[in-house]
């Protein structure tokens, strides 16, 4: 850090010229990263304000992601066919049909939406909290997490996998698998 302030004393730059050009966040998710690669689970965020978080004693948290939309797949199940048959006329008023239903299930998928909101990720887990409701899954309990050019897709030993969309997927998958592993 010290070689950065002198660089920015050179180009006369202030630490709110940095942070305005989103210089900064990428400076400390490259810190973080490089500690994690080091078995070093330190917070270089900070948070200002009240979290809507209840934090175990020794857990920190090590970004967030704002306005992230979360999502979960739906299987939608309909049935498709038709009938034939007869149908005989017994009295006025009264008809008895005998006939069969040929048909077959249609299942189709599609995400059903969780809500937007903060995704936080801490040295134990990830939280989601939104609109919706909230979402919380540890670090050991996750079996992949598979990036997307606009998001993630976290898979769990048990449940659905969650689709979250985010604003930088690239460094959201490196920095959950490098928690998982230090797990």
């Amino acid at each position: 850090l010290a070689r950065i302030k002198e660089i920015m004393n050179q180009f006369g730059l202030e630490t709110s010229d940095i942070v305005a050009s989103g210089a900064y966040d990428i400076l400390l998710q490259g810190l973080t990263l490089r500690d994690l690669d080091q078995g070093k689970i330190q917070s270089r965020f900070q948070i200002t304000g009240s979290i809507p978080l209840n934090l175990k004693k020794d857990e920190s948290i090590l970004w967030m992601f704002t306005n992230a939309a979360r999502s979960e797949p739906r299987i939608n199940v309909s049935y498709a066919g038709g009938s034939q048959g007869v149908s005989f006329r017994i009295m006025k008023g009264l008809s008895y049909r005998v006939g069969a239903f040929k048909g077959h299930r249609v299942e189709t998928a599609s995400q059903a939406s969780k809500g937007t909101g903060d995704l936080y990720v801490t040295s134990h887990g990830i939280y989601f909290v939104g609109s919706l409701g909230a979402y919380s899954l540890a670090h050991g309990k996750i079996t992949a997490v598979v990036q997307y050019s606009d998001g993630i897709v976290v898979s769990p030993d048990r449940g659905k996998a969650q689709t979250f969309l985010l604003s930088d997927p690239h460094f959201a998958t490196e920095l959950i698998l490098k928690l998982g592993s230090l797990q």
